[in-house]
């Protein structure tokens, strides 16, 4: 739909963010599979069909209803505060992503199963060393965040000055 609630398919699902550049929207209709899919904050999603399967973010919510596609796992934590700790975990740096990979199924289109998901294997840890976990984690996310825009910004330096070169716009001597 070109509007209606946001509807997160397997595409927006990156290693460790959501990616916003494509969303679609949905109508959903009312019923117990509509109330499944509706994301609440702190919800850690993993892609379970395709390519990407594996991939994790965490859910931070966003003020409107938002649904999950049939292609992504929706783990939903009992306790809230284990979820950025869960999520960096799975994730492709983390040591539980290698029992995600172990888990998956399929050669051509891999997949794991919501039975597969509820049977992940996840130490749970004091909530000082999580929170200390989860600081650094997030720390070095910011920190490849700002490195990335800055390389893009490079990249795009170097672009225009390739241009200007390879069209005569400045005059190279040797």
């Amino acid at each position: 739909s070109d509007d209606g609630e946001v509807f997160l398919r397997s595409q927006n699902i990156r290693n460790g963010f959501l990616d916003w550049s494509d969303i679609q929207h949905v109508h959903p209709p009312d019923g117990a599979d509509t109330a499944r899919a509706r994301l609440v904050e702190d919800d850690v999603l993993i892609t379970i069909t395709g390519n990407n399967v594996g991939n994790v973010s965490l859910f931070g919510g966003m003020g409107t209803h938002a649904y999950a596609s049939q292609h992504v796992g929706v783990v939903r934590l009992k306790d809230k505060a284990l979820a950025p700790f869960f999520a960096a975990y799975l994730s492709p740096d983390g040591p539980g992503q290698q029992q995600l990979m172990r888990e998956s199924y399929g050669q051509s289109k891999p997949g794991l199963s919501l039975i597969q998901l509820r049977n992940l294997m996840v130490p749970v840890v004091p909530s000082q060393e999580r929170d200390h976990i989860d600081d650094a984690v997030a720390a070095a996310s910011a920190a490849i965040a700002s490195n990335e825009a800055e390389l893009d910004k490079l990249q795009q330096v170097k672009a225009g000055l390739l241009q200007d070169l390879l069209t005569g716009k400045v005059r190279v001597s040797v």
